[in-house]
């Protein structure tokens, strides 16, 4: 397939990486011509675009936005006039919900589409190699959603080794705060209770400080726009763990050491039913 990226930052540098590898024709466009040189050099991408403009000047089967949340919905509204209306155009933002619908409204052949893997690492060296070799792939079709385009992601999710995992843009909005939006704040949280703590808890902190404050020390701007794009399900969760550590809380004080254990037992059970920690 003839695939244009938008967005070669580590998940757009990441994805053409992958699929040049597998034998498609990619070209990307950044507004930084020194991050198109990289990827050009890297062999991530075959060609690079100068204006998206120059996306109406050829075919293309496919268009993928990986620009941050607030831009995917005037980047589909600049790129819906210059391709075909059979030309898949999808996007891998953490927020589905309202961004699908408008996304299908301005384009018709838009399908929502989000990859869950990632690192810290920012920009386009960053990227990596089989970075979504055995992630999830989630896929939020509407009823307008072509199934063409439904088909065509989904082979070119294939080609990156992931799984493809269909569902509601709604329902993605709320999984992905309880599992990946709210922890941001819970771990900021953490970051900044332990800050107070003086520089001895940052001598002593180790694997599991590291572990648990990584999303909280994440890029400041894409936690905030993810807060944003999906406000509501995110003070859903927050609210929720206020109310367990409001629990957590009243045990200790109470020194119900029973209660305690019970709740760590139930949730040592309960993680093992999540994908990445089974």
């Amino acid at each position: 397939m003839r695939i244009a990226v938008i967005g070669l930052g580590l998940i757009g540098g990441s994805l053409a990486w992958d699929w040049t590898e597998a034998g498609h024709e990619v070209w990307g466009f950044s507004r930084t011509p020194e991050t198109c040189a990289y990827a050009l050099a890297q062999g991530m991408i075959s060609g690079s675009l100068n204006h998206l403009q120059e996306l109406g000047e050829q075919g293309w089967d496919g268009v993928v936005v990986c620009t941050p949340i607030a831009d995917v919905l005037p980047t589909v509204a600049e790129v819906a006039p210059l391709v075909s209306a059979s030309t898949l155009v999808t996007d891998v933002a953490s927020v589905k919900g309202s961004l699908v619908r408008s996304a299908t409204a301005l384009c018709a052949g838009f399908v929502g589409g989000h990859p869950m893997a990632g690192t810290a690492g920012q920009g386009i060296r960053a990227a990596q190699r089989e970075l979504f070799r055995g992630a999830v792939y989630v896929v939020t079709p509407v009823p307008e959603t072509q199934a063409s385009g439904l088909e065509r992601l989904g082979i070119l999710i294939g080609d990156l080794g992931a799984e493809v995992v269909r569902c509601d843009p709604d329902d993605h909005d709320q999984a992905v705060a309880a599992i990946s939006h709210g922890p941001v704040w819970l771990s900021a949280a953490l970051i900044a209770t332990a800050r107070e703590q003086g520089s001895l808890a940052q001598r002593l902190a180790s694997s599991g400080f590291r572990d648990t404050s990584r999303v909280g020390g994440g890029n400041p701007a894409l936690g905030v726009g993810m807060a944003r794009a999906n406000r509501e399900a995110v003070v859903v969760q927050v609210r929720r763990y206020q109310a367990h550590l409001a629990q957590i809380q009243m045990w200790l004080e109470q020194e119900d050491w029973e209660r305690l254990e019970d709740f760590l037992q139930q949730t040592h059970c309960a993680r093992r039913d999540f994908r990445s920690c089974g």
